[in-house]
C-alpha cells in the first residue's frame, strides 16, 4: 500500500504519516497520534502483511462508521461484530464475507442466493436448490 493512500485512511498528511514513521522507528512514541501508533504496532505484530488485512485492520479499527459515505452503517456495525466474536460460526460468517468481497467465485450464485433470502426466515439448503431450478441456473 502506498502511503499516500495509507495517510488518506489514517486522516493525516504524506509529510506527518512520514514524521509519524520517523518517530516510531526512533522509539519516541509520544508524539505519535494514537491511531497511528496503533496501526504500527498492528503492522510490527503481524508475520505476513497483506493488503487485505491492513484493509481489514483499516476497516474494524480505524476508520469511524460514521465517516464512511454511501455506505449502511448497519452492515457496518454487524461486520465489526462478527469479526471481533470468537464463536465458529461467526468465524465462518466472516470468511464467507471476506470470500464474496474479494473473490468472484460466488458471482454466479448472488442472484439464487439474494431470492433465497427474500421468501425466507431462514435459508435451507432445498431453498436454495429450489431458487436455482426456478431460474434454471
Amino acid at each position: 500500500m502506498r502511503l499516500v493512500e495509507l495517510s488518506t485512511y489514517l486522516e493525516v498528511s504524506r509529510p506527518t504519516l512520514y514524521r509519524y514513521l520517523e518517530l516510531y522507528e526512533q522509539k519516541n512514541f509520544n508524539g505519535i497520534e494514537k491511531k497511528c501508533f496503533d496501526f504500527f504496532v498492528f503492522i510490527e505484530n503481524t508475520r505476513t502483511v497483506t493488503r487485505p488485512l491492513i484493509m481489514d485492520y483499516l476497516i474494524n479499527k480505524v476508520l469511524p462508521i460514521e465517516s464512511q459515505s454511501n455506505v449502511d452503517t448497519e452492515v457496518l456495525t454487524a461486520v465489526r461484530k462478527l469479526s471481533e466474536s470468537r464463536s465458529k460460526i461467526d468465524k465462518k460468517k466472516m470468511q464467507l464475507i471476506k470470500s464474496i468481497a474479494s473473490d468472484n467465485v460466488f458471482d454466479d450464485l448472488l442472484d439464487v442466493l439474494l431470492d433465497s433470502t427474500k421468501n425466507s426466515d431462514k435459508v435451507t439448503f432445498d431453498t436454495i436448490i429450489n431458487n436455482a431450478k426456478k431460474g434454471d441456473n
